[in-house]
């Protein structure tokens, strides 16, 4: 489950293969990355549930490992644990989290514990089937960039961007699977959701030369005080940056990098933990998952092996996706389909221009600025997977045996309530719940 690079290479005095790597994941032992004294070669941790081996170097299973050649700039931005600390429990580390976020950020409990619960999630990135992305809103971007600052310090492989574009995406050393904070409130529409679908474990993003991308990582962005609610809508814990409070303490670079130094150690002791723990855990207390969205799925194993922090953290989920059912009514896809549900029973036809125009009287009424051009619905309908025709008016969508299906379908997955019309055989099937489960280690 590790990533590697496709170079392998002999040489006379050794028949293993040697392959670079920036972590693998075994049945019986974990390859991390460690920080060394060159910051462009970081060297590689063993674990085998019971003693821990650093070396630059690491033979296992028949093949020789290191860590791949960095640019000197990537060295520097990124931290890598210098140890392993086990002191303490997961509650107990991420109670401390919390509680430094409260220190320095003066934010209330409940949003303090929410972002310790995905600052861990980044340390399970690669083994969660989609790392949950954390979305902030607020008016003030210093306060945002301290908050990243901050993050930064506890959270796996972070990188802090700006002025990110596809292009600059491309050159980006994504084997390492950073976490990456975007600083770009004017970040494109398109460009987020690039990011958003390709967030998925087993998807790919094009790449140059006929190359493809792995994206799938831990994803931060400062969204401003942009109003449009469904840019993240579902797939992401949502924070509201309050007023920045006068005469909180501040850290210089000495104090960030030893508060660093300490939270990546007791974090990566976290992950070992955890996933530790889940190759022996059975499979069905593997696959026990929090009911809902995703999100809250892919938060709530995090914690699963923790029975005080379950308990802790399920009124924080539960929010999350009451907010969630709120915002979902802004979500132009969510609308789509009540627009979709009498004439998919009628069996008629409707335009695309009267689609796009049935959506902005819903969105409005609800208070949503944003204007969809009928492009960008004909984009939706595409991606929700609906068959289009064209006659002498334009564009039109029938409602055929597989559309019709279809409605039915995208309308039990976002938990629309519609009352079942009567003869209509869609409505009487039964909904078929598929869980969402962490991948196997």
């Amino acid at each position: 489950m590790g990533t590697r690079t496709c170079q392998t290479t002999k040489t006379e005095s050794q028949k293993d293969p040697l392959v670079a790597t920036s972590g693998e994941v075994f049945s019986d032992a974990v390859i991390d990355l460690m920080a060394s004294r060159d910051i462009c070669r970081p060297n590689l941790l063993l674990w085998d549930g019971q003693r821990e081996v650093v070396a630059p170097r690491i033979r296992y299973g028949g093949v020789i490992y290191e860590a791949p050649q960095l640019h000197r700039s990537i060295g520097q931005a990124i931290r890598f644990p210098a140890s392993v600390n086990w002191r303490g429990t997961s509650t107990e580390l991420f109670a401390e989290f919390a509680a430094f976020l409260q220190t320095y950020m003066g934010f209330r409990e409940e949003i303090a514990e929410g972002l310790s619960l995905w600052n861990a999630s980044t340390w399970l990135s690669d083994v969660l089937p989609s790392p949950p992305a954390l979305a902030i809103w607020g008016p003030d971007m210093s306060t945002a960039v301290t908050l990243f600052v901050l993050l930064g310090c506890a959270s796996r492989r972070a990188l802090k961007l700006a002025g990110v574009s596809r292009a600059a995406l491309l050159g980006l050393p994504m084997h390492l699977r950073p976490t990456w904070f975007l600083n770009q409130p004017d970040l494109p529409r398109g460009m987020w959701q690039l990011c958003r679908s390709s967030n998925h474990r087993g998807m790919v993003v094009p790449g140059r030369g006929g190359a493809v991308l792995d994206w799938v990582s831990s994803k931060a962005i400062f969204l401003g005080v942009t109003s449009s609610a469904n840019v993240l809508s579902g797939e992401a814990l949502r924070i509201s940056l309050p007023p920045a409070e006068p005469g909180l303490p501040l850290l210089d670079e000495q104090a960030l990098s030893k508060i660093a130094e300490a939270f990546q150690a007791r974090f990566l002791a976290f992950r070992l933990d955890w996933l530790t723990k889940e190759r022996a855990a059975s499979s069905a207390d593997r696959h026990v998952s929090f009911p809902g969205s995703e999100l809250a799925q892919n938060l709530f194993a995090c914690v699963r092996h923790e029975p005080s922090l379950i308990q802790k953290i399920t009124p924080l989920l539960s929010a999350q996706q009451e907010e969630e059912r709120a915002r979902r009514k802004l979500d132009p896809n969510f609308v789509l389909i009540e627009v979709f549900w009498d004439p998919a029973h009628a069996g008629s036809e409707i335009a695309v221009k009267k689609i796009a125009e049935e959506v902005h009287v819903r969105l409005r009424a609800r208070g949503e600025k944003w204007v969809y051009s009928e492009e960008e619905i004909g984009w939706m309908l595409t991606h929700l997977g609906f068959e289009r025709n064209r006659n002498s008016g334009g564009r039109v969508l029938r409602f055929s045996h597989d559309n019709a299906r279809l409605v039915h379908e995208h309308a039990r997955k976002f938990g629309l309530d519609f009352p079942g019309v009567e003869g209509c055989a869609h409505c009487a099937e039964p909904e078929t719940v598929v869980p969402t489960a962490v991948a196997e280690v």
